[in-house]
């Protein structure tokens, strides 16, 4: 919120000093202008100034905002890449961590699947794939618990790990639509 105001306040604060730097000169005469310059000049540099700071200030003090996309990954897949992908660049996010469940609590995994660790490889790999380096991040959270992956638990754990940045779910709508049938939705 801080930057697009600093901008939006340089750009006023030229187009008054132009405004000024007209009405001063105007009023003072001819003889005037360079002393109507100047003080309109300090003004501008001043803006530009405090919008700097004030945007320095904002980006030291800025919350990093951390998205869990957590699924079954049995096994990820070209949606799911492109899912992240899409969702890390118009989201503007920080970080994205790629969360397997080691026992999914909404659907059984087929006779045959890739076990909990072979999963966690295959969305690693996955996640290299999307090309946002250190960005993106597989964590194994939920394969260290045991019993079924509950995102509330997920999310409490990760807050305790980040409490000062944002943390935003993101999933399909095939799981958005049976939120309200989760694991203590009212935690998420």
């Amino acid at each position: 919120v801080v930057f697009p105001l600093t901008v939006v306040a340089l750009a006023i604060a030229v187009m008054l000093g132009d405004g000024c730097c007209a009405f001063v000169s105007m009023a003072l005469g001819r003889n005037e202008v360079d002393k109507a310059k100047r003080s309109v000049g300090n003004a501008v540099v001043l803006s530009v100034v405090s919008s700097l700071v004030l945007t320095a200030v904002y980006l030291i003090f800025a919350n990093t905002i951390i998205a869990m996309f957590g699924g079954t990954f049995n096994p990820p897949h070209l949606g799911h890449l492109t899912a992240a992908r899409t969702a890390f660049e118009l989201l503007k996010l920080d970080k994205l961590y790629l969360i397997p469940a080691a026992v999914p609590p909404h659907k059984p995994l087929p006779p045959g699947s890739p076990d909990a660790a072979e999963r966690l490889e295959l969305t690693r790999l996955a996640g290299e794939q999307l090309g946002l380096g250190d960005r993106v991040e597989t964590l194994d959270i939920e394969l260290r618990r045991e019993g079924k992956s509950y995102t509330s638990d997920t999310l409490r754990e990760l807050h305790a790990q980040h409490p000062e940045d944002e943390l935003w779910l993101l999933m399909g709508t095939d799981m958005f639509l049976t939120l309200h049938t989760w694991h203590e939705p009212e935690v998420i």
